[in-house]
This record gives C-alpha cells, structure tokens and sequence, in this order.
C-alpha cells in the first residue's frame, strides 16, 4: 500500500509538472523570465538551498537500526553535493537572464522547477537526530559501503564522498585513510595498526612515563603547561572535565611534542586533539557525548583511542607544521589572505573593520589556531572536519575561504558595530544555537568562493558588437584578480575573440593574435596581473567599438604605518589595490580532487612575523630544543620566512599581541 500511494503521488507531481510545462509554453518569453527570477529569489530567501536528493524504492533503502551510532547530534543541511544542484540552478538562470527571448528560456525555467522540486521530494518523515539525512540517505550509505569495502579503497572517491560529510558509524575508519593513518589496502590495514598502536605505547614508556629527574627544564615546563590547559579544554562539554579524560589528553599531547622539537606543544593544539578522541571513543561508547564515561572503558581500548588520537593529529599537523613553528609564520600568512579575501568578496565590510582600527590577526589568530572548535558548538565539529580532512593537503588554503564565508555571515551586522562593539561580538559570536544547517551554508559559500570569480563579459547580451552597456564601462566597473574567469557568449562562427597585444588592440589588427577563441562559448582564465587585450575577430566590429581592457589587479605594497615601518631587509605590508566591487561567482570544480587555488594574486604577506600570541594571551616561549637561529620553515612560493626577518620585525606583531590575547 505504502508503494502505491507513493506511485501515485509521484504520478500526481508528475503530471503537475507537465501541466506547467504546457502554461508555461503559452507564457511570453519575458513572463518565464520573471518568473525564473521570483523562483530563484524564494530560494535564496530561504535558509536552505536545494539539495539533490537521491530517490530510492523503500525496499532499497538500509535497515537504520544498524546502521544508526548514537555519538552526536546531526540534522539534515546543504553540502557540498547540494553545491551541484545550485549549480544547475544558476546555470538555468544564466541562460534565461542572457537570453530571454530565445526558444530555449522555457527549458531553463524548467530545468530550475526540476532542480527545485528535489526539495519538495524529500521524505517528509523526519530523521532521528543521531544521523543527518544528507550523511546517511541510502545511496551515500551504499556509495560509502561500495568504497569501503573494495580491497584496495580508492581514496579519492572517498575524499569526494566525505566533503559533504560522513554517516558516524563510519567516520572512524573513513577519517583514519583520508589523514593516510590507515593504509588504503584493507589486507594491510590490520597489521599496520597493529604496529603503529604498538609504537605509541613504545613513545609513553619513552617520554612520558620517567620520572621528573629525566626530563629537560623545557620539558617540565612543557608539562606543567600541557597539565593546565588540559582542564579548559572544551569547557562546556562535561565529559572533557573526567580526570581520565584530561590525563589521556595530557599524555598525548605530551608523547606528541617530545618527537617534534620544531614546533613542541603550543596552546590551541590541546584542541585539535578533541575531535579526534570523541570519534575514535565513539567505537566504544553509546549515546550522547556528554553521559559518556571514559572509566567504562578497558586499559587496551583507551591506550587504543590514544593511538590512533596521536597519530592522526602527526598527519594533521605535518601538513600545516608551520603554524604551530616559532612566530607561527604560517597562520600569520593565512591571517593576511584573509584578510585579502574578504576585501575582495566584501569590501564595505573590510572597509569598516579598517576604518575602525581593528585588525584581523586580533580575532581571526584564534579560528586558524584552533580551527574554529572554540567558535561553534562543539557537536558541530566532528562534521566540519569531515570537510577538513577531505579537503587533504589543500586545507590550509581552504580555510581561507571557510573562515571567510565563517565572518561574512554577519556582514550586515558588523558593519554596525564600533571598534569596541566589535571586539565583544568577535570574542562571543552568536553561534551557540547553530544546526548542521547554518554550518553547511558555511561550507557551500567557502566551496563557491575558493576557485575564483566569473565574469560575464556583455552581460544578458554577451559578446556582441553594441552592447547595452559599453565594454568599458563594464569593465572600470568590476574588479579583476588572478585566477578570475572571463566567459565570452556569442554565435559560434559568426564571431570569436582573439587575445591580442596593446599595439594590435589600438590598431585593431586580427592578423596575428595571441590566442583566439572561436567555440561560441568561450572562457579566459587570467594567469597573471597586468593588462589584457581583447578584440572581435569579426572584420570591422573591433573599429566600431568590439574591444575590451582589461586590467587584473596586483596587490600593491605599502608600510602599514609610519611609526611602525617593517626595518629594510623584510617584506612591507600589501596595501588594497581599490577597484570597484566584483561581480557574482560561481564554483568551477570539486572540492577534494582539484587543489584549492586562492583567487588572491599571490603575493608577499607582512613578514612582521614576530613573537604570535597564543590562545591565553601568552607570548609563546621557543620551543624544547628549537634554535631561534635556524631557518624557519618556509611557506609557498613567496611566503617563505627566515628567522632573522622574524627577529627583526617581531615589534610589529607584539603591538596587537595585547589586542589578540583578549580573544582567548
């Protein structure tokens, strides 16, 4: 019976829809425009986007009762997959915005209903809490199973599958490959944890169980540290106040600091070490997070836990090592991309964080040190570093974007706000209520925003020769960085574009151009900073006005002040190169196969990497057995630092510490 009212139901919906298409068809072609737009408007008044949902017979779908793992709480939200469907919706507006009036708008209004009625698809019956439905609908669950159970997993499958989040009675195995902890071979993978547990417990005896009379100064002041910071780890989540649980915690990090002189334990890391013990625990332990207890466990399963805890947080880190390094360069370097980034996608909002004196390495020093696990409830964090750990050796640069769309989630109201205003709404962001939703809606903004902008060069008329609105104008208008994406529409073989040099632009030479694009539907990439000439290829059009300049933006460098000039020998600060605001952006390829690329022209941060503040203030001492003299580890292309600029340039940075250590 259950079958059939659902056959009839969909036949219903089916055949309204075809009694739409039919009004529709009747409808003048700027009526379906406008109702393309009233359609896309509901959905952006929404507080959710569409999602493409995977439809199933009920005889398919998996028994719940064994696959359900009451670990934390979840709920139903846009991801990285529903990013796909949007897509599809802003391509169907596209094509309805630049053509209005040709034949084919009735099909994009009717590939946006299509999109749209996903929604209205969807099971209404609501999921247990324990399982979000996007995580655990029965063809992710299968595709997940299909992965996993092959003899050798194919990681990046499972890097895509677990961008937009991972059913939790799988995130213990799924998180141990995608960090590379466990091997990819399921034939090796029992003997290599084996030995690597094995290991672990070898590192204990050896750096953490001797007596106080072995250790280094360093090493007992390292200790005592870890010894107090354990006790305000997550201090709203009972079950991190158990002295059991702050001793595990406390051995790991030690064990972990001993081997990896460099940077030896520096606070905030206290807190990348939380989410993995709750996943690995969640093997072992039933319900909600807060009425477990850590002494039901037996000695093997908890030195178990800290095993594969100490090992997945080596992989964690020895991919962002730098910033956890004296003077952390590397979260420094990741502040001022920052910073760059939201100038670019919300320049009022930069704007006014500037005018009002604050700078960002005094709120967003903390997000990158402890990756955002103080900002948002703490049972949201298993399903944010789904996404972090998918994103693989790209995730440093990608948190730009995260912790981006992160702010710019209160655009409206910071520009609001004083510069005291702002500290206090920075230090206590209103994030207590959040669901998986508003955490999705983070993500998918950051998954849009990481690859660059996409220009539309004409507008709704595309690359003609009397446009609406002039080339230039168009382009004065628009602000156009590296990585930035020119698409050019017009009638194949009427017309093309070709890319040419200053001379042969002025004098509207076809002849001999750098590249010519002639498929209809072309699109330009900038590589570089400077100018970029365009030109019709058509004879005539370019003499008659068909030709486009284009300037990409470099950023320009300044002292960030007179009184506080970076000495000669270091790098002096970026300044804003101001242009007008950039127009809409759209995502261009998946998120954990391609690498991240920032659409930020790359370029040298300040260098005024002195002594960082660390979460408590603290001005964080060298490292147990680091050499302040030595080379400090350097970043990608120009963002590399020595210890002597670090040296010389610290004053700057210890300027903001006392601004930065109110944070924390």
């Amino acid at each position: 019976m259950r079958n059939n009212s659902n056959d009839n139901k969909s036949n219903q919906s089916s055949g309204g829809e075809d009694h739409h298409s039919q009004e529709s068809s009747i409808s003048t072609p700027e009526s379906r425009f406008n109702q393309t737009l009233r359609n896309v408007q509901g959905l952006l008044k929404g507080r959710s986007m569409p999602g493409k949902v995977l439809l199933t017979r009920r005889s398919e779908l998996v028994d719940q009762s064994n696959t359900q793992e009451p670990a934390l709480n979840y709920a139903r939200s846009f991801s990285y997959n529903d990013a796909e469907t949007s897509v599809s919706i802003s391509k169907a507006l596209e094509e309805a915005f630049e053509s209005p009036s040709e034949p084919n708008t009735n099909e994009s209004v009717n590939k946006l209903k299509i999109s749209t009625s996903n929604v209205e698809n969807t099971s209404k019956d609501p999921q247990k809490s324990i399982i979000g439905a996007r995580a655990t609908d029965s063809a992710r669950v299968m595709n997940f199973t299909k992965v996993l159970s092959g003899t050798t997993v194919i990681l990046e499958k499972l890097h895509e599958l677990a961008w937009s989040g991972i059913p939790p009675y799988m995130r213990p195995d799924v998180w141990r490959l995608l960090l590379g902890y466990a091997p990819s071979n399921s034939d090796r993978r029992e003997g290599v944890l084996r030995r690597k547990r094995l290991e672990y417990l070898d590192c204990v005896s050896q750096y953490y169980d001797i007596p106080d009379t072995e250790r280094s100064d360093d090493e007992i002041n390292m200790l005592r540290q870890i010894s107090v910071d354990c006790p305000r780890t997550v201090p709203d989540v009972s079950f991190f106040q158990q002295e059991q649980v702050q001793k595990s915690l406390e051995r790991i990090l030690y064990t972990w600091a001993i081997p990896h002189p460099a940077s030896g334990y520096v606070q905030g890391i206290n807190d990348l070490v939380t989410p993995f013990l709750v996943v690995f625990l969640s093997e072992y332990l039933d319900g909600s997070v807060d009425s477990w207890s850590i002494s039901d466990l037996s000695s093997d399963q908890i030195s178990t836990v800290e095993a594969d805890c100490y090992w997945c947080l080596s992989k964690l880190l020895d991919g962002m090592q730098d910033h956890y390094t004296f003077a952390q360069p590397g979260i420094q370097r990741l502040v001022f991309k920052l910073k760059e980034l939201v100038r670019r996608i919300d320049e009022p909002v930069s704007r006014h964080v500037e005018e009002q004196g604050l700078e960002f390495l005094q709120f967003a020093f903390r997000w990158f040190n402890c990756l955002l696990i103080r900002e948002i409830p703490f049972q949201l964090i298993s399903r944010l570093w789904d996404t972090y750990l998918a994103e693989g050796d790209a995730l440093p640069d990608f948190l730009v974007y995260i912790f981006a769309s992160f702010l710019l989630t209160w655009s409206e109201e910071l520009k609001k706000l004083d510069f005291q205003e702002l500290v206090m709404f920075l230090q206590h962001l209103p994030t207590h209520n959040w669901t998986d939703q508003e955490l999705e809606m983070v993500l998918s903004r950051a998954f849009m925003w990481h690859k660059g902008y996409k220009f539309y060069v004409g507008g709704r008329d595309g690359w003609v020769l009397k446009p609406s609105e002039s080339y230039n104008h168009w382009a004065e208008r628009n602000r156009f960085q590296v990585n930035d994406t020119l698409y050019f529409k017009y009638n194949k073989g009427s017309d093309s574009v070709l890319v040419v040099n200053k001379d042969n632009f002025f004098n509207c030479n076809t002849s001999n151009p750098i590249q010519k694009l002639d498929e209809g539907n072309s699109e330009f990439k900038f590589d570089r900073s400077g100018p970029f000439y365009f030109i019709s290829g058509q004879d005539g059009n370019c003499a008659n006005g068909q030709k486009l300049i284009i300037i990409v933006l470099a950023v320009r460098h300044r002292q960030t002040s007179p009184s506080a000039a970076p000495p000669q020998g270091s790098a002096p600060a970026p300044a804003p190169a101001t242009a007008p605001s950039s127009s809409p952006l759209s995502p261009s390829h998946s998120p954990s196969t391609n690498p991240v690329t920032s659409p930020v022209p790359a370029s040298s941060p300040p260098s005024s990497v002195g002594t960082a503040p660390t979460p408590s203030g603290d001005v964080t001492s060298p490292p147990p057995g680091s050499n302040q003299n030595s080379t400090a580890p350097k970043g990608n292309g120009a963002y590399g630092v020595t210890a002597s600029s670090v040296l010389v340039s610290s004053v700057v940075v210890l300027v903001s510490s006392a601004f930065v250590s109110s944070f924390f």
